[in-house]
């Protein structure tokens, strides 16, 4: 897990100002006791103080414990600071003196009420939706489909990120049965099975044994699955346990299409399954590990492909009018971990930073499917990004 120190500077000094703010008011009000100023101080000063010291743990090497504090502390303080900032600029509006007395009491009563229904919010982020999970069928059709094909299913899951999860394996457990009651005739898993190390998805190795499907279990790695995100003493010691996470997918039965390919034969047809390595795209932080080039001889053949690839943005980058890949499977984006939907639309801040986030797209007669992901990183929630399974069913036009 990284810390983003732009965005929690930015947040600091807001809550510091609103913080400060709300004192002074509840100073100058003789209508509020003292309790009231010494319950702002009690809660607003133990945050601050946290979020100054936060950037000075070596959270690269520390436990998962710590960094499980580092999460829930970041979750309690940007909740905080989302709460306290919409509800303080409505309630400022009371201090309009053109406003009559009852608007004043209508704008704070407003003010209390938003922040009720944004706590209401935060509490099925992180206690309800994580824990829950939605099945998206989508149908998608190839004029060059073979006809052995026509019909096929793909459950595709994504962005496990384990080690959120401890040792508790019940949700996952649940998932990966839901996988199965789909009776798919193949599953692909596009990336991130844990948040650092090889040894936090050891607990659910029995539940991730349990996934079949008659063509297989077919997975790649995702940029959390090469073990950057932690502090290694030697590279050696790092590509041991990157040799590790490979062997323990292959002991639960999964095929590692790793910078490689294979076809997958009904009768006289068969189709071509490509995977490659994460590609870092447009961040910095994540290196590139793979090669589509170096992955199928010749990418412009006749033969159907599905790519399976981590990071969407190697669709528009490297895959579309480039290449004759007819579908691109991806994850890695988790919508952010807030999705809302209204009217048939799906918003999302991950809108922002990419440009295919979740669901289905299509360039011509090429289509890429990101999946938003099973687990959380960073901090402990999904606001309305329920956890994904997508039962792809292949159709011939």
């Amino acid at each position: 897990m990284r810390i983003f120190y732009i965005p929690l500077v930015l947040a600091l000094l807001l809550i510091i100002a609103i913080d400060w703010l709300i004192y002074r008011k509840l100073k100058k009000s003789h209508r509020w006791k003292k309790g009231w100023r010494r319950a702002h101080v009690a809660t607003a000063l133990p945050l601050t103080a946290g979020m100054i010291f936060l950037p000075f743990i070596p959270h690269g090497s520390a436990s998962n414990q710590v960094l499980t504090f580092i999460m829930w502390f970041l979750f309690i303080f940007y909740s905080f600071v989302t709460i306290k900032f919409v509800a303080f600029a409505i309630y400022s509006l009371s201090w309009v003196k053109s406003l009559p007395e009852w608007g004043k009491k209508f704008v704070r009563f407003a003010a209390i009420a938003t922040a009720a229904i944004l706590a209401v919010i935060v509490f099925f982020a992180v206690a309800v939706t994580p824990y829950r999970y939605e099945v998206n069928r989508v149908t998608i059709e190839f004029e060059n489909l073979p006809k052995a094909f026509d019909g096929y299913t793909i459950a595709q899951f994504s962005d496990t990120h384990l080690g959120t999860y401890g040792d508790d394996t019940t949700f996952v457990a649940k998932y990966t049965q839901a996988i199965n009651d789909l009776k798919p005739d193949m599953i692909c898993f596009t990336g991130d099975l844990v948040n650092r190390r090889t040894e936090e998805a050891k607990p659910f190795v029995p539940q991730l044994k349990r996934l079949h499907a008659p063509d297989g279990v077919l997975a790649i790695l995702g940029n959390h699955d090469y073990d950057d995100y932690s502090d290694w003493d030697t590279e050696k010691l790092k590509l041991a346990d990157q040799q590790a996470l490979r062997r323990l997918e292959e002991e639960c039965g999964w095929t590692l299409v790793d910078n490689r390919h294979l076809f997958i034969r009904h009768g006289n047809d068969s189709i071509a399954i490509i995977g490659t390595g994460n590609y870092g795209g447009s961040s910095k932080n994540n290196p590139t590990y793979g090669k589509l080039e170096n992955s199928y001889p010749n990418l412009n053949d006749s033969c159907f492909k599905i790519l399976l690839q981590h990071n969407p943005e190697v669709w528009s980058q490297i895959v579309v009018g480039k290449t004759n890949v007819d579908l691109t499977l991806a994850g890695h984006t988790h919508a952010m971990q807030i999705m809302f939907k209204m009217f048939g639309l799906r918003l999302s801040p991950a809108r922002l930073k990419f440009k295919h986030w979740g669901g289905l797209y299509n360039e011509g007669k090429q289509q890429l499917y990101v999946n938003i992901g099973m687990g959380m990183v960073g901090i402990p929630m999904r606001a309305g990004a329920t956890p994904e399974i997508t039962l792809i069913t292949l159709k011939r036009k």
